[in-house]
């Protein structure tokens, strides 16, 4: 009620009374729904892929878009939507799952979506909504600092001994330049995928990966200092929870960071859910 009374005046909305199991999913549908009356559209993000896989579970008849990688290829032609866009640079012709999912997304008045598919999927295809209710709000500095931070592991990319920043710069963009050429080399032999051996396809996707984190941590070098600490460090890596090396490049506070998972003019409302925010 407070909500509805107060709809207006506000831009953002804290529902701190809902603990787990207590009907959170229905209180964001409600809204969704309330929301749709008003010719509003509205998202509900997840903090991960199990939950919204409940929200699906429970509400069946709303579209819910997760990352390429979970849907595999309509025509065989690789295992997964990721595999066969990274393989070719494009989604198949002949109907794909994943842009399916994503139209279906983009065009309903509610959706379900979990952190990484939204801030991807809004950033790529256009899928934000008016509203954007946020369940476990309470994860959501975290999340967003695990998206915007950036580690090159020196055992996995084998990074010379640099001394600077412009060193590391130096090195990735001579990577990238290889890395870019040989991607383009193998899309123009093996147009067709149904041709491309599965080993040239398993490394072809390995190289896109790496093409694009190498782009974005590039990228984040080339901002001012000030917004991002960068640093060596030793940090655990992988099942073993080894001690490995790495360059991290983190923001210095989240006011920094583009507000790409809510951007002005796209994203009207923010409602956040959680019976813990305020212990954060």
């Amino acid at each position: 009620k407070e909500v509805e009374e107060n709809w207006e005046e506000y831009d953002v909305f804290v529902l701190d009374e809902y603990a787990p199991a207590s009907g959170k999913s229905i209180m964001a549908m409600i809204i969704s729904n309330w929301r749709n009356s008003f010719s509003e559209s509205a998202a509900v993000l997840t903090p991960k892929a199990i939950l919204q896989d409940q929200y699906q579970r429970d509400f069946p008849h709303v579209p819910s878009l997760k990352g390429k990688s979970k849907y595999p290829c309509q025509n065989k032609l690789a295992k997964t939507c990721e595999e066969y866009y990274e393989a070719v640079g494009n989604y198949c012709y002949g109907g794909c799952n994943y842009k399916e999912a994503v139209t279906e997304a983009s065009e309903s008045p509610n959706a379900i979506f979990n952190f990484h598919s939204h801030l991807f999927g809004g950033m790529v295809h256009d899928t934000y909504k008016d509203v954007l209710i946020i369940d476990e709000a309470h994860n959501l500095i975290s999340m967003l600092s695990d998206v915007y931070t950036l580690q090159i592991w020196k055992h996995k990319e084998k990074y010379p001994e640099a001394h600077t920043k412009d060193d590391i710069i130096m090195w990735l963009s001579e990577e990238i330049e290889q890395l870019d050429k040989d991607v383009k080399q193998a899309r123009a032999i093996y147009k067709d995928t149904k041709n491309m051996p599965s080993t040239v396809r398993k490394a072809l996707t390995k190289k896109v990966r790496k093409l694009s984190r190498y782009k974005m941590i590039k990228n984040g070098l080339q901002v001012p200092q000030e917004l991002f600490n960068i640093a060596k460090v030793e940090k655990t890596y992988g099942k073993g929870k080894r001690l490995r090396e790495c360059i991290e490049v983190k923001p210095r506070s989240l006011k920094t960071v583009p507000h790409h998972m809510w951007p002005d003019g796209e994203v009207k409302k923010l409602v956040l859910m959680s019976a813990t925010i305020y212990d954060k």
